[in-house]
């Protein structure tokens, strides 16, 4: 499957926690308990991802943004990797009898536990058009209510 925001891995069940290996270009990263895995772009990474505790990355950056969902781990945080890098993520057992994967929040697709998921950047592009005054900040401080003056709101 092909995306554009994010690729979400997760339980397949509400609140329930699913176990799971993360490597990033085939080096070991952790091995943990959550309810899911976010990958986004940074296209996605002002949406879903961020809502989940992940960063606010530039649309001019080649990174993907990897937020565990509600870990069991406090030291559980968002991770920030270049996009040439290939993410794989093998998910050991949850609740349910299989695993879900959801890519820019379309249909559910069910994985078995014990296989991986490879998620790597594709080599078509996608040029997006803005115009030239579009200013990414700005469009920051709008969206998610930057810089408010409160000393007006009383």
């Amino acid at each position: 499957m092909i995306g554009l925001n994010e690729v979400l891995i997760h339980s397949g069940s509400y609140a329930q926690l699913m176990r799971y290996n993360l490597k990033i270009d085939g080096k070991d990263v952790y091995e943990q308990r959550s309810d899911g895995l976010i990958v986004a772009t940074p296209t996605g990474s002002s949406a879903y991802a961020l809502s989940a505790g992940g960063s606010i990355i530039h649309p001019e950056l080649q990174v993907f943004n990897i937020i565990p969902m509600m870990s069991q781990s406090l030291s559980s945080r968002a991770l920030i990797c270049p996009s040439e890098f290939n993410i794989q993520v093998e998910i050991i057992d949850g609740p349910l009898e299989n695993a879900e994967v959801c890519v820019d929040g379309q249909e559910n697709i069910p994985v078995n536990f014990r296989e991986e998921i490879t998620i790597m950047k594709n080599e078509t592009t996608l040029k997006v058009l803005n115009p030239k005054s579009a200013n990414f900040y700005e469009s920051c401080r709008e969206k998610l209510g930057w810089s408010l003056d409160f000393t007006t709101k009383k």
